[in-house]
């Protein structure tokens, strides 16, 4: 019997809430297990594999650059090369691109090295650097692209480096826009600062061929 002024209804709400807050609660925490499991897992492959973890990439320290470094590092390196015959400028058709110590895997946020050894017309390995390279590597299903970081060790030799923004299967694309004899040559008119100058040049692009 209930007493005059008292009524159990309101507690019904409130045991309700109380039920659906528990089991929140619940399903709450089975996410924040799940979660951790997950990076756990992650973490122990990395270790096991000697992947390098999307953590410790964040992690790494990256130098400021001061203003100086930046112009000196967008400025145009000299070229030594010294143009004496056509079958000793440099080709794309016979240098060399390979994977610099390739991996069965790779994780997101790993840096893929790729070495380039340029080789002339005559099929002979280049001696001096100079040569201007365009790298990246993209993925055309995803619509997804990026360039890489080229660094000229002037002996002929050259190390793309890429940093992996996503996962699945990517592409690497490296051209040769510019060998270092035709660079030279574009240096000197640069320096010379001619009002007005004509360079005729012949692209190829695989079976492709154009005069410009």
């Amino acid at each position: 019997m209930e007493r005059p002024g008292q009524s159990t209804a309101p507690d019904l709400p409130s045991a309700e809430m109380h039920c659906v807050g528990k089991q929140a609660c619940k399903y709450s925490r089975k996410k924040v297990i799940f979660i951790c499991a997950i990076f756990f897992f992650s973490m122990y492959l990395c270790k096991q594999y000697g992947w390098t973890s999307i953590w410790e990439q964040f992690n790494t320290p990256h130098k400021e650059m001061t203003v100086d470094e930046v112009i000196l590092s967008l400025a145009w390196a000299p070229s030594t090369s010294n143009f004496t015959s056509f079958n000793n400028s440099s080709s794309a058709e016979h240098s060399l691109v390979r994977l610099e110590q390739p991996r069965a895997h790779y994780c997101v946020g790993d840096t893929l090295n790729v070495l380039v050894e340029m080789r002339n017309y005559a099929g002979h390995p280049k001696a001096y650097g100079g040569d201007f390279i365009l790298a990246r590597i993209y993925s055309p299903n995803l619509k997804a692209g990026a360039s890489g970081d080229v660094t000229d060790f002037f002996n002929g030799s050259y190390r793309v480096r890429f940093r992996l923004f996503w996962p699945g299967e990517v592409q690497v694309s490296v051209r040769l826009i510019h060998s270092s004899e035709s660079v030279k040559i574009l240096q000197r008119d640069w320096m010379h600062d001619y009002s007005k100058a004509t360079h005729m040049g012949t692209f190829i692009s695989g079976g492709k061929k154009g005069d410009v």
